[in-house]
């Protein structure tokens, strides 16, 4: 497993512990692991739409100057 693979288990593992010490259990833990790591996919997802698209924006403007 690659380093940065190994991080993110270890983020998921350690969501998981503070959250079933404070009292969830099992399935509403997974519930909320599995939604911050939805969100967090779409935040790159939107990111690099935007970045992409921003580059192609900066180019037609310069292109044009």
């Amino acid at each position: 497993m690659s380093n940065a693979s190994q991080q993110i288990v270890n983020k998921a593992w350690n969501f998981a512990h503070v959250l079933r010490d404070d009292g969830l259990s099992y399935m509403a833990y997974t519930e909320q692991i599995t939604f911050l790591l939805f969100l967090k996919m779409a935040h790159e997802q939107t990111r690099r739409a935007f970045q992409h698209g921003a580059g192609q924006a900066a180019a037609t403007v310069a292109s044009r100057c």
